[in-house]
């Protein structure tokens, strides 16, 4: 996700009104935008003050950028760009059309070489299906307060 976002945000940055030096600001409201359509009914409270629903974060974000005076072009790139990302990736699969956005096969392997995450249905060995190639935390499993 990071890099599809840093990618469109770079040929974003060769377009006249979001000439800037430093993307930081726009890649926050990428995963911003994205995690309030995945959680959309979830409650935020805004410095204290007032509690939102997820799904208007993006827009509570932007009106304050707006209030305060700071620039909120880099905002708007964000979510534009993660508004691609969701569309890309969960809503066009809904719609049972091809995700165009899939981790790539070398990435997932490095990924579970390492140790890191859960099995893939695919990993496990068919003749031992007990036995599988990874299992992420190996502690000796005893019960806690029991």
């Amino acid at each position: 996700m990071l890099m599809f976002g840093m990618a469109c945000m770079s040929i974003a940055s060769l377009l006249p009104f979001f000439k800037f030096g430093f993307f930081a600001s726009s890649l926050i409201f990428m995963l911003i935008y994205v995690w309030s359509r995945n959680f959309p009914t979830s409650s935020v409270s805004l410095m204290g003050l007032v509690s939102i629903e997820a799904f208007y974060v993006p827009a509570a974000f932007v009106a304050i950028d707006l209030v305060t005076g700071k620039d909120w072009l880099g905002d708007v790139l964000g979510i534009l760009v993660g508004h691609l990302y969701y569309t890309l990736k969960v809503l066009m699969p809904a719609q049972g059309r091809q995700s165009l956005l899939e981790t790539p096969w070398w990435v997932k392997r490095m990924v579970y070489a390492s140790g890191i995450g859960t099995v893939n249905p695919r990993e496990i060995n068919p003749d031992n299906p007990t036995r599988p190639t990874f299992r992420a935390f190996r502690g000796r499993g005893q019960r806690l307060a029991g």
